[in-house]
């Protein structure tokens, strides 16, 4: 799916699931904007392994000065991933903006 968002241009999505509740519900619409940059706290979209994936953006303390920095991908209901140095690959876009389903 994200990968026909292949532009710069913000797009929207729908929450399918439980995974990010409380904060985004399932039904949530987020937007999503590629070209925001990826920073330590922040909602992103994942493209792993043939799945699309909202997460929370941890980054990794690096080990010495010249370490790689890792990041871990958490969600309140769903599972942790952890990606290494090359995490930037997987991430599609930062979320922007939500609104809840009525």
């Amino acid at each position: 799916m994200a990968a026909a968002c292949t532009s710069i241009e913000p797009f929207a999505l729908r929450v399918l699931d439980e995974s990010m509740a409380p904060d985004l519900p399932a039904g949530t619409v987020v937007v999503v904007d590629p070209g925001e940059p990826a920073e330590d706290g922040c909602l992103v979209l994942l493209e792993r392994e043939g799945e699309v994936l909202l997460r929370r953006l941890r980054l990794v303390p690096s080990a010495g000065a010249d370490a790689p920095v890792g990041a871990r991908f958490v969600a309140p209901a769903a599972a942790e991933i952890v990606l290494g140095s090359d995490w930037r690959r997987w991430v599609r876009g930062v979320v922007t903006g939500s609104r809840a389903p009525r």
